[in-house]
């Protein structure tokens, strides 16, 4: 998409951008590959950005945010053995309640029982991923968006991955509270020729995906698309 661009670096470039996350390394490298490529950048958020697309979003100049959209907590998610996702911070928490009760178990065997259940590997792998999409977040925010402010960069990307601010890796964080954590994001207001542009491509673009049954649609201004 971007090489079809053509070889010269862009003066700026806008990213409409509709995903639930994925990757926080595939989000860095995004936003290191469009850098590359552009002066300026910006994100489009028609309706929801979540997760590692927030974590993407952080790499830009500005969000603008149609009024009805939503950014998400960063905190990552780990696929257990069952095929269910988790919070990290949860098992780390899970965990450290389950040592707290064998400290109290004076029954020696049910003590072994509940220390066996705690697993050292996984409980480091959590604590590092929180790390890392924490760092991921302050990078971005450091270097592009609040360039030369390390110190609320690092403030918001501390929250951005904290559970406990938002409980759930669902929660919407709508523009006003972007705002408020500190995060250059502007509203696009209903009625406005921007707002009904992006509206109108994004409900094309969905109608057009469900129509033949693909779930991801990548396209430039120079009508060079990916479906799949």
């Amino acid at each position: 998409m971007l090489y079809d661009l053509g070889k010269k670096k862009l003066k700026s470039l806008a990213l409409i951008l509709h995903s639930p996350g994925g990757s926080p390394d595939v989000a860095e490298k995004l936003v290191e590959t469009i850098r590359d490529k552009s002066d300026k950048f910006y994100v489009i958020v028609p309706e929801k950005a979540k997760s590692a697309a927030t974590l993407l979003s952080l790499g830009s100049d500005t969000i603008y945010m149609l009024e009805g959209a939503e950014l998400g907590p960063i905190d990552p998610q780990i696929k257990l053995q069952d095929g269910n996702w988790m919070p990290a911070k949860s098992i780390i928490d899970g965990y450290i309640t389950m040592l707290s009760l064998a400290t109290g178990v004076k029954d020696n065997e049910l003590k072994a029982l509940l220390i066996q259940k705690i697993d050292p590997v996984l409980l480091d792998f959590c604590h590092k991923t929180i790390k890392h999409a924490t760092a991921i977040a302050e990078k971005l925010l450091s270097n592009y968006m609040l360039k030369n402010e390390k110190e609320k960069a690092k403030n918001i990307a501390t929250r951005l991955a904290n559970v406990e601010e938002f409980l759930s890796h669902g929660r919407p964080i709508r523009w006003k509270y972007a705002q408020e954590i500190g995060l250059i994001v502007k509203p696009v207001r209903r009625g406005t020729k921007k707002y009904e542009f992006v509206w109108r491509y994004f409900t094309y673009a969905l109608t057009f995906l469900a129509s033949r049954k693909l779930r991801k649609l990548f396209e430039n201004n120079n009508k060079v698309s990916l479906v799949f």
